[in-house]
């Protein structure tokens, strides 16, 4: 593409951008009904096959939609197959807001006192949204986990903050073909992209992530100007599993806009759309890049969920800022796990403990 810029400089620039944001919006509703680069079978499950696929995994499943102003929740998994009606969608709108508002004011206050002060509404929120779900939520006796398919209005749910919905927890796009089709695939390499050392810190927290995790793995390691987008590309597109410490951002206008900061800039939703998934595992150490913007039909955009669009089976991202020692911390804790066997949701489950901040990050898609 070349963009020929006339008299005007910096305004003219702003509205070729504009103009191209637009295009790229529109994209993803013009694209061929057709499987996505690296996807296999998207046709829609059965009942008996849900309930089987739960079943296999000790899953729960609870799917939330709204329907002229009333939450709506289909339960499976625990014998007990219903829908119920949770309550006014108002009443959920205010919890949801309510609960990430609390969340994101954790990760930027630093005041001892003040902190324990937005723990405490933390904690309050979590179990007042957890108290509107409850009688959704499969029996805990028969499911150890629970993947939650939420509706639009509750796209910003730090999930895994939520009493009785841990586990594994799926967002907008993974829906629920995917939990019955999708089986454990073996570990292969990592390719580890990972960003320059961050001016300001003593040591780069990226860096010495992506080299723990490569050595755990075994896998290829890539920093500084080897972690390029082609690069990242290029390990998204082959089978394996993928571990990205970087920062990454969220954009709530363009949500084909949020983007993984590398070496020779960003990468993009909308590129990594058009170049095709498939890894079987996708950890994103970076901020805010499981968040997702709810469109109509209750389908969301975001980088999480085009990576499981276009053919992912699994991705661990984070719902809100995590700061990058904290990130830097949990990520081998997490991958010692996936190399025990666990599934991601459990994984996470051990290696978060108590921490609300470690708690933002989720497992998408299958677990």
């Amino acid at each position: 593409m070349t963009l020929a810029l006339a008299d005007g400089g910096v305004p003219a620039l702003y509205r070729a951008s504009e103009r191209w944001r637009s295009v790229a919006r529109r994209l993803p509703w013009v694209v061929p009904d057709a499987p996505p680069p690296g996807a296999t079978d998207l046709r829609p499950a059965s009942l008996p096959a849900m309930r089987a696929g739960l079943r296999a995994r000790g899953a729960g499943l609870v799917s939330l939609m709204r329907h002229r102003g009333t939450l709506y929740a289909i339960t499976l998994g625990d014998g007990r197959d219903r829908l119920s009606q949770p309550g006014p969608e108002e009443i959920w709108r205010e919890a949801a807001s309510r609960i990430a508002a609390d969340a994101l004011a954790l990760t930027r206050v630093r005041e001892p006192s003040l902190r324990g002060v937005v723990r405490a509404s933390l904690d309050r929120s979590a179990r007042q949204f957890g108290d509107l779900l409850a009688p959704a939520v499969p029996a805990a006796s028969r499911c150890a986990q629970v993947v939650v398919i939420p509706s639009e209005i509750l796209g910003p749910v730090p999930w895994r903050l939520v009493p009785g919905a841990g586990g594994a927890s799926a967002r907008g796009r993974p829906r629920g073909h995917r939990l019955a089709r999708a089986g454990r695939g073996p570990a292969r390499p990592v390719r580890t992209p990972a960003p320059p050392r961050s001016p300001g810190l003593p040591f780069d927290p990226a860096a010495v992530e992506a080299a723990g995790v490569a050595s755990l793995r075994g896998g290829v390691l890539l920093t500084g100007p080897d972690a390029h987008r082609a690069a990242l590309l290029r390990a998204f597109s082959s089978p394996g599993v993928v571990h990205v410490a970087a920062h990454g951002t969220h954009h709530e206008q363009s949500p084909m806009f949020s983007a993984i900061s590398l070496a020779d800039g960003p990468a993009y939703a909308h590129t990594i759309q058009q170049a095709g998934v498939r890894a079987e595992l996708i950890v994103l150490s970076a901020c805010e890049v499981g968040r997702a913007q709810p469109r109509p039909g209750d389908e969301a955009l975001g980088l999480t969920a085009a990576l499981l669009a276009c053919g992912g089976r699994t991705v661990v991202a984070a719902c809100g800022p995590v700061p990058d020692a904290t990130a830097a911390a949990m990520m081998p804790a997490l991958h010692e796990g996936l190399l025990a066997g666990l599934d991601a949701a459990t994984a996470l489950e051990r290696c978060a403990g108590d921490d609300p901040v470690h708690r933002l990050f989720c497992a998408y898609g299958a677990a």
